[in-house]
């Protein structure tokens, strides 16, 4: 962190660093929004090297500029309630302190709940209404300032619904592959890749949900939403659902873009108007109510999209990317695992007959090269394992060390068994 505010850090660091400004504490993840700053540490570190990542100027954090966040209270139900029902209307108290409320938001055991599951009651209550779970069901409200920059503290409670009698847990899975687009755009091994993911992820642990495999021409940002709708339709909170991208992405002003295949690339507005944004992500994941949710994006930078629209090769490019992608897991409540990090592109490797993320996700699960499976893996066990295997298989074979973007949000949960 550095004295304006900025930093950068992983999930669990930035939910315990807290900080003091005129007598009143806040949590470093309050200020997310405005001060998450990707690459930061370059420029703290004396001995550094290198060309440094641009900080973007903002306003200094300090007791003047602070917009305080409204005060977020749970009033129903009860921390430590017992229900037998599984329709739940969870209120909510939101009170302003002077700089305005937006993004009031629920979250039901990580996930967060859509906008659709919200109404507004009077000035300060609102009412979600929530499926509750067998056992355990944790809820989670927050709520921004006016200007949607500072998030308020974290009201949470905990009930119990252990009569409940809901079905087994499913497992839900879309897989989505694009090598070859209607602009002209290419790659070798994404529709491959997405075929092998989608044949992944078959457990004793989840009953087989909706399966979807999407490529090339099936892949239009209309098949991709459609097929999202499909298993929303279905989802129960209880199941788990893994949604894997592998294209062509890249970053257009403060925002990551998985492109289609029928993505327009000829201008900026074009290209907005007909990829897929990390917000768009974010509404797609909410709208799923599976509380178990592990997004991963094996997405590269395209050199032609590069060349139509010029700023994509900004070095603010690859930090936004980092920045627009962190921010889709946070707000969703979902496990990610992104393929590039930075200005890198993720690697499409001919040796391993995969993109390295992709042959990376393979090996952490235990069935690269026909390996038998390795006991159970959760999700935050993949995130570790292929956050080390990628920079050493693409140092192996293209001698450049390629990272991988992982973000934790929600509740660990198991994939594999």
């Amino acid at each position: 962190m550095d004295q304006s505010g900025n930093f950068d850090g992983n999930d669990v660091g930035l939910k315990t660093i807290n900080f003091e400004l005129n007598g009143e504490l806040f949590g470093v993840d309050q200020f997310i929004n405005q001060y998450l700053s990707p690459g930061i540490l370059a420029h703290l570190l004396p001995e550094a090297s290198g060309e440094k990542p641009p900080i973007h100027a903002r306003t200094s954090l300090t007791a003047e500029s602070l917009k305080r966040p409204p005060k977020v209270e749970i009033l129903e139900p009860a921390s430590g309630a017992v229900i037998d029902e599984e329709s739940m209307e969870v209120k909510v108290k939101v009170t302003p302190q002077g700089a305005g409320v937006s993004g009031v938001a629920l979250y039901h055991n990580g996930h967060k709940l859509p906008d659709s599951r919200r109404r507004q009651v009077d000035d300060s209550t609102y009412l979600f209404s929530v499926k509750a779970m067998k056992g355990k069901n944790e809820l989670r409200a927050s709520a921004f300032d006016g200007s949607g920059n500072v998030e308020s503290r974290r009201d949470r409670v905990r009930v119990l619904a252990p009569d409940i009698e809901g079905r087994p847990p499913r497992l839900h899975l879309l897989s989505v592959g694009v090598d070859k687009y209607s602009s002209g755009l290419s790659l070798k091994f994404a529709e491959d890749d997405a075929r092998t993911v989608s044949e992944l992820f078959r457990s004793e642990l989840y009953e087989t949900g909706e399966r979807k495999f999407l490529k090339n021409e099936e892949a239009t940002l209309a098949g991709i939403t459609g097929a999202i709708k499909a298993i929303a339709a279905v989802a129960e909170p209880q199941d788990a659902f893994v949604f894997y991208l592998a294209g062509h992405g890249t970053v257009v002003g403060e925002e990551y873009y998985f492109l289609p295949h029928d993505v327009k690339i000829e201008t900026d507005q074009a290209l907005t108007e007909s990829a897929m944004s990390s917000s768009d992500l974010a509404g797609a994941l909410s709208s799923v109510p599976a509380t178990k949710q592990l997004l991963v994006l094996d997405s590269c930078r395209s050199g032609k999209a590069v060349g139509v629209v010029s700023r994509y090769f900004s070095s603010r490019g690859g930090l936004e990317e980092i920045r627009s992608q962190q921010m889709l897991s946070r707000t969703s409540g979902t496990f990610l695992i992104a393929a590039t990090k930075g200005e890198e592109y993720a690697y499409e490797i001919s040796q391993l007959g995969h993109g390295v993320l992709t042959y990376a996700l393979l090996d952490s699960l235990g069935l690269a090269e026909g390996k038998a499976a390795r006991g159970e893996v959760t999700a935050n066990d993949l995130l570790r394992a292929v956050s080390t295997k990628v920079p050493d298989l693409s140092e192996k074979y293209h001698g450049v060390r390629q990272q991988v973007i992982q973000y934790s949000s929600g509740q660990d949960f198991p994939l594999v068994k």
